[in-house]
């Protein structure tokens, strides 16, 4: 049995830009911040940001465009993708991995909770939700 399901709880880093392929396929791409937090044998504190790139399409990246900016708290589910790619430095070719969460699907998170009420109706209504198409990515450019 395979499962690739990523459940990510955080705030966006970035400000969701939509933008489209040169076919016209909206998307829009984030990145996500959690917090690991845990004490030390020690006893002090810890803390350490993880960053998660993530992308939504269609409809998902209209409505999270709309609804959300930098800094909001925002509740996904989704499947990682993976990107091989090359980079040349100096001359010489390297190999290299990219990974990003496919969105699925998405909440509002955290103090938004009222204006999700609000806008709950608005947002199933637009949302579509037909499985993503896998190869859509296949029309971007992997960034380095």
């Amino acid at each position: 049995m395979n499962v690739n399901i990523n459940i990510i709880g955080g705030n966006i880093g970035n400000v969701p830009e939509l933008k489209t392929t040169p076919s016209g396929r909206p998307f829009v791409n984030l990145r996500v911040c959690t917090n690991e937090r845990w004490t030390a044998p020690d006893g002090t504190a810890q803390d350490r940001q993880c960053w998660h790139n993530l992308i939504a399409w269609n409809k998902r990246a209209e409505v999270i465009a709309k609804h959300f900016k930098k800094g909001d708290p925002i509740f996904v589910r989704g499947h990682t993708k993976q990107h091989n790619f090359t980079v040349e430095i100096d001359g010489k070719t390297y190999n290299r991995t990219r990974y990003e969460v496919v969105i699925d699907e998405f909440s509002f998170a955290g103090g938004r909770v009222r204006q999700a009420a609000d806008t709950a109706a608005e947002v199933a209504e637009e949302v579509d939700e037909s499985p993503p198409f896998d190869d859509a990515d296949a029309e971007l450019d992997v960034p380095a």
